[in-house]
């Protein structure tokens, strides 16, 4: 069985998650086997120094090094549950992956007390576009659920209401809640008075949601009976239950059941109350007003074919040299924001609309699918980009030569079989991907098309020595060429193996694997 713990440390500086890893990365809590790093983590060995330098590398990419830094999770099971370390990083690993795929975790399993437990350290910013960390109380549910299913497939118990982790029957009367504030009222309850309970129980719920003194003393005296008195001059709070004639001080309310109701903590609990009630509000009212604009975009990416802006990029693209082609690329950016980004701008409110709809298809949670959709999404613009300088090899520098000599007929023939072989796997890439991911591939082709193209033009215009060529002109024309061979890409592999006598790409395939 194993429990999932949201620890509230202040991460907000740079010093604080510096502490963070620190503590959770220690050498005599666990061991570089027992350690990994999710995400672009590129080092060999797992050091608190390294992660550091890769989280704030993140960061500064996207101008987002204020604020929160980190989220710190602890999974922890049982000291009965027969777990392994390895068996739990490997349960961690799972679990951050698919729960946080946009963003790098930091993992290490500790060893130092009776029970096992691992430790989750998630960057606060994503790696794949930037966003800022949020997790809402569902999602936060999904994910422990999740957790429990990645325990079962493992074997091992999960939790159930109502029972011990032995399986037996809870006893009743035994005190239990999630919440540390709640705990303690209850636990207090079996010993001290119970008018006083109800006394702080009362103000505890009023106190999470008023935004005002005025609205918390008037919620109190309306909903549950209880005169307030709050003077400047006076220290204290006095509460007083009309019903049972309870009276009590902030002071010992606050040391009885261990929760702050101070003047200032109350104050700054109306505060927050006030701003997320704001929040809440504003994202009311631009969720309703953006569920039209999700259905439209779904609807959109569900009847469009995956070769439509393949087959039309070429054709937007202009004569004149390398500003317009960058132009073009601007184009397809707005495009772009047409289609894609309409729910990028409402942010992650809408990923639980969006994950609804996706899971639906695989059963996958929103944030691994984006990621194999990105996957997919750079698989295809790589083979096109591929596709594109095999024609503007063979453009520029082996027709032009093919009459010269056995080498360049035999590197042509080659370059020809190597366009095959790109076609072979574009076209198996397609068939193989599940629609779901496919439909999320399509959502972020375009984003990863101004790329690819940008370093192909910064490439052949840095090799392009003598300015022998107008590197526009004809990197447009071969985009054109590679948009329509891949409208029908089967089709397109027949007429390369007739044309120039090629022999059909056959991949290996070795226990049912393909080897390239």
């Amino acid at each position: 069985m194993s429990v999932i713990k949201s620890v509230n440390s202040k991460t907000n500086t740079k010093s604080g998650l510096k502490g963070t890893l620190d503590y959770v990365l220690a050498e005599h809590k666990t061991s570089q086997d027992l350690c990994y790093v999710t995400g672009d983590y590129m080092e060999l060995i797992v050091t608190p120094e390294k992660v550091l330098r890769s989280f704030m590398e993140t960061k500064e990419l996207y101008g987002k090094t204020d604020g929160r830094q980190c989220k710190h999770f602890v999974i922890s099971w049982h000291e009965d549950c027969p777990i392994k370390p390895e068996e739990a990083l490997d349960i961690a690993k799972e679990w951050a992956e698919t729960v946080f795929g946009d963003f790098s975790c930091a993992i290490a399993v500790h060893t130092d007390r009776d029970h096992v437990h691992a430790h989750v350290v998630v960057n606060s910013v994503s790696i794949i576009d930037g966003h800022k960390y949020h997790m809402n109380p569902q999602e936060l549910k999904n994910a422990k659920d999740f957790c429990d299913t990645l325990n079962e497939r493992y074997g091992f118990a999960i939790t159930e209401k109502g029972k011990h982790y032995d399986g037996t029957a809870i006893e009743e009367g035994t005190v239990r809640s999630y919440k540390k504030d709640t705990y303690q009222m209850l636990l207090a309850a079996k010993s001290k008075n119970s008018n006083l309970v109800e006394l702080a129980t009362a103000i505890l719920d009023v106190k999470n949601y008023a935004t005002s003194k005025e609205e918390f003393m008037s919620e109190l005296s309306s909903q549950y009976g209880i005169s307030v008195r709050w003077e400047d001059k006076r220290k204290y709070i006095t509460f007083t239950d009309s019903k049972t004639g309870t009276k009590a001080r902030d002071k010992n309310l606050s040391e009885t059941f261990t929760i702050e109701l101070s003047k200032e903590a109350l104050l700054d609990e109306f505060k927050r109350n006030k701003k997320l009630q704001r929040k809440l509000t504003t994202e009311k009212i631009e969720i309703e007003s953006g569920c039209n604009l999700l259905e439209e975009r779904i609807s959109e990416i569900t009847g469009a074919k995956p070769s439509a802006s393949a087959a039309t990029t070429g054709s937007r693209r202009t004569d004149t040299g390398v500003e317009e082609l960058l132009s073009g690329i601007q184009e397809e950016n707005e495009r772009a924001d047409n289609l894609s980004n309409r729910s990028s701008r409402l942010g992650r409110r809408f990923r639980e609309f969006l994950g609804k709809l996706r899971a639906s298809f695989t059963g996958e949670s929103v944030e691994s699918l984006e990621w194999k959709g990105y996957c997919v999404a750079k698989e295809l613009e790589e083979r096109r980009i591929a596709l594109v300088s095999s024609e503007y090899r063979l453009y520029t520098s082996l027709l032009p030569n093919r009459d010269h000599s056995d080498y360049f007929r035999n590197a042509i023939k080659e370059e020809y079989q190597n366009m095959l072989e790109t076609l072979y796997w574009y076209q198996h890439t397609l068939i193989t991907t599940d629609p779901a991911t496919m439909i999320m591939a399509q959502t972020k082709r375009a984003e990863v098309r101004r790329e690819t193209e940008c370093d192909l033009l910064k490439f052949e215009l840095a090799h392009n020595f003598n300015g022998n060529f107008d590197v526009a002109t004809i990197l447009k024309e071969c985009y054109k060429k590679a948009d329509a061979s891949l409208v029908d890409p089967e089709k397109t592999m027949d007429t390369l193996v007739n044309e120039h006598s090629l022999e059909p790409y056959t991949p290996i395939i070795r226990n049912r694997k393909h080897i390239r």
